[in-house]
């Protein structure tokens, strides 16, 4: 009879029976008021007011606990804590964070890099600290055969086996639907899964229109729920339009419910071609609760079944080079145009003008600075 009766030490577990046996005799009551109304005079708008209480105390996800609210007096007086980063200054503990870029950019890879270190070493991308734990991968952008490959040679440069911590799930699952969700959820908090990555996003959301807020908006809310709740970290790994904008916010694809929902947005992207080897850049694009830190650039260097990501940041490199051209460019263009007040002028005329180089991407950002500028009115003839 003693090891049948709870103590201290299982009154959480005990609790939450408790509450679920009780809410379950709320439905059981209510269902019961149902069937004595469809058979007395009474109208069902007699049980707006039991229904009501019962709906608004549950979460919008199925089976989820009571409902995350909070006075304004609660809320500020409650204990957050510090914010904290899995990644320092990258990627937020606790929040959904994304990682957009081309095909074969290298997103993966940096996933990749990030999931083993935490499952393993306490280290990733150039052997900067993130917290130990277990990471589920959900990998539908590709072969099982292929991220095998991919594990083993990102292990074998650590010198380390593959770690047991780091999950990898190629199941099909569907963030649009609840029953998936909740049940995603509660893999999460039995397992105690620390962090969680969608490759690539779009495969888990079938048959959305990515460009819809009204579809995209429920599968966000869901993720930020499961991360409010249990403290999940989640990574969505997730691609660029084709277009040919500067302004990265401008490429992300899909609904801008996308990256207004997430705490932290990277882009990843060529330096310069787009072979295997090349350098590639890391950049900042959105750090809700923190200043962007400095881009960094990597390169995927493979040999003997190894690869490893060599990390660099851009002290001295092209892409400050870059950045400064285009400063000079745009202070050509304004100086230019402010000598020459009330005029109109093409963009190509200001080119051909000015000497700037017809192709050079630095110059079309500095155009695009430009249109940002309240200084200069832009007319729609370009």
């Amino acid at each position: 009879m003693i090891q049948d009766t709870p103590t201290a030490l299982h009154a959480d577990s005990y609790a939450r029976i408790v509450k679920d046996k009780a809410n379950k005799r709320r439905v059981a009551d209510l269902s019961m008021k149902v069937v004595q109304n469809a058979y007395s005079e009474k109208t069902f708008l007699d049980l707006n007011e039991d229904v009501g209480n019962l709906v608004t105390g549950y979460s919008a996800l199925p089976g989820s606990s009571e409902r995350l609210v909070y006075s304004a007096e609660q809320l500020c007086s409650s204990e957050v804590g510090e914010l904290t980063w899995i990644l320092k200054d990258w990627i937020m503990a606790g929040g959904i964070n994304l990682i957009a870029g081309m095909p074969a950019a290298g997103k993966s890879f940096l996933a990749l890099d990030l999931a083993i270190g935490i499952a393993s070493t306490g280290f990733a991308w150039n052997d900067q600290p993130v917290p130990l734990g277990k990471v589920t991968y959900h990998f539908l952008d590709g072969s099982f055969r292929g991220m095998r490959s991919r594990v083993l040679k990102l292990c074998n440069a650590r010198g380390i086996q593959p770690p047991a911590n780091l999950i990898f799930d190629f199941s099909p699952l569907s963030l649009r639907e609840p029953h998936e969700v909740l049940a995603l959820k509660q893999r999460i908090s039995s397992q105690g899964v620390s962090v969680v990555i969608f490759d690539v996003m779009a495969k888990f959301a079938p048959g959305a229109d990515e460009n819809s807020v009204a579809e995209m908006s429920p599968l966000m809310n869901s993720m930020r729920e499961i991360a409010n709740q249990l403290g999940t970290t989640f990574i969505l790994i997730h691609h660029l339009n084709k277009g040919i904008s500067n302004d990265f916010s401008y490429r992300v694809r899909g609904s801008t419910d996308i990256l207004g929902s997430v705490d932290t947005a990277i882009i990843v992207n060529y330096e310069n071609s787009t072979a295997a080897n090349s350098m590639r850049v890391i950049q900042p694009q959105k750090m809700r609760e923190a200043e962007l830190p400095k881009p960094l650039r990597f390169q995927l260097v493979s040999e003997d079944q190894k690869i490893t990501l060599k990390f660099s940041d851009t002290e001295n490199t092209q892409l400050q080079k870059e950045t400064g051209q285009q400063e000079r460019y745009f202070q050509d263009l304004v100086d230019y145009l402010h000598a020459n007040p009330n005029q109109e002028f093409m963009k190509q005329d200001l080119i051909q003008t000015l000497n700037l180089p017809q192709e050079a991407r630095t110059v079309g950002r500095a155009f695009a600075q430009l249109l940002r500028d309240p200084r200069i009115q832009i007319g729609k003839r370009g």
